[in-house]
């Protein structure tokens, strides 16, 4: 593991969170645990987890359940998640993890290839897309 690595999961465990890799890239939010697909490709790895990160700061803000009332609704109620309205929260939410990630590098010292980060967010945020905006889609 790389120190870039190391620093973002020395601020998950400042955060309550433990690290471990998976086959999933997830924050588990019952278990506090951040999960990453082991990538060979250690700067794809490094911006995966820093988008992860970001999923813990915005869902820690007071303001998310303001923000984001929508994904809660569809927790209780798994119609709710069919509806534009949710679909545009998650990708919002996405996109706010993806920008908040950068500002966790900053905070942890961890210089970023700004250019390449967002060529890598773009092309997973795309996917978001293409996934939310399938009205067969659902999570």
């Amino acid at each position: 593991m790389n120190k870039r690595i190391k620093r973002l999961v020395n601020w998950l465990s400042e955060q309550g969170y433990s690290f471990r890799f998976s086959i999933v890239d997830q924050v588990d939010w019952e278990s506090d645990t951040v999960t990453v697909h082991p990538n060979p490709n250690q700067e794809h790895l490094l911006y995966s987890l820093l988008h992860e990160c970001g999923h813990i700061k915005i869902g820690n803000y007071d303001s998310y359940n303001k923000e984001f009332k929508s994904i809660a609704i569809a927790n209780w109620d798994s119609r709710h998640s069919r509806s534009n309205i949710y679909r545009y929260k998650k990708l919002k939410e996405e996109m706010d993890a993806w920008e908040e990630g950068k500002n966790i590098a900053k905070e942890c010292g961890i210089r970023l290839n700004k250019d390449r980060y967002d060529k890598y967010a773009a092309k997973w945020f795309m996917s978001y897309v293409k996934f939310y905006s399938d009205p067969n889609s659902t999570e």
